[in-house]
């Protein structure tokens, strides 16, 4: 399936890096040059209590996220996965009732690619988003995540 290539300048706002959902509303990104990652809010992503709480939250929720959080991560290093206390992840966008995250979505078949650094602008992370998965890679180390309906899975 080809997959249309989007404009990261059209997700990109000033002070929250480059910010999208999924076509669904469920998974919400956001990168910037330090770290980046993305929050799960569908029932079948809910984190595990086992899980550890990430840094900076006060209240254990269970959000899951997932990403980098820092930029040497970001090149070396598979991602974590944390609860976070909200949905919030350093996102502009608001969450309606039913859960769903507000900002701009990516649309289905779709594919963005962020360069997160200069002047290396071979830092980069490339997001899929289609019917069946959400992926996010990081374009040196290969590192990244993949969200089906029931798993995610880090590598």
């Amino acid at each position: 399936m080809a997959l249309t290539e989007v404009d990261a300048d059209h997700y990109t706002g000033q002070a929250f890096g480059t910010h999208f959902t999924d076509a669904s509303g469920r998974i919400a990104c956001n990168f910037n040059p330090a770290q980046g990652g993305c929050v799960f809010s569908a029932p079948d992503h809910r984190a595990a209590d086992s899980v550890p709480v990430c840094a900076g939250s006060d209240t254990p929720m269970p959000y899951a996220a997932i990403g980098w959080r820092s930029s040497e991560e970001l090149t070396t290093q598979v991602p974590s996965t944390c609860r976070i206390a909200n949905a919030f992840f350093n996102s502009p966008a608001a969450v309606a009732a039913d859960g769903r995250f507000t900002d701009a979505a990516l649309p289905l078949n779709s594919r963005i690619t962020m360069t997160l650094g200069w002047p290396d602008t071979s830092n980069t992370i490339t997001c899929t988003s289609t019917a069946t998965e959400f992926r996010c890679v990081h374009g040196k180390s290969g590192h990244g995540f993949v969200a089906t309906a029931t798993a995610i899975e880090i590598f």
